[in-house]
């Protein structure tokens, strides 16, 4: 007999990503009865946490299977805040270059006028 999966846990089965396997070269996603059990365990407010950020889990070679992403409570991992790019920071070389620059200036301001008077 066939497990009877709930439609929400379908939903959830459907946008969680599957994980690259090298050792056959291949997309899977496997471990779909274990993940049934541990969402069944969570209660109704975790299921509505990990439905608000599923679509931002990548697929990848590091991914988990569903039930170990459920079991570890991975979705605390992301923040409720909006996902935005990370702050542009300049160059280091960039930025000592400037103040060098600034130092120059700072110490040859005076030189010239010096040098025209003597």
């Amino acid at each position: 007999m066939r497990t009877k999966y709930t439609a929400e846990f379908e939903a959830f089965w459907e946008q969680y990503p599957k994980r690259w396997v090298t050792s056959s070269g291949r997309w899977v996603k496997i471990g779909k009865f274990e993940a049934f059990q541990v969402w069944n365990r969570l209660s109704k407010a975790d299921h509505q946490d990990i439905m608000a950020v599923i679509k931002r889990v990548r697929a990848g070679k590091f991914t988990l299977d569903a039930h170990r992403w459920l079991k570890k409570r991975r979705w605390e991992d992301f923040e409720d805040t909006p996902v935005r790019p990370p702050p542009v920071k300049q160059d280091p070389e960039l930025a000592a270059s400037d103040n060098k620059q600034r130092e120059i200036a700072k110490l040859t301001q005076g030189l010239g006028n010096k040098m025209a008077g003597d």
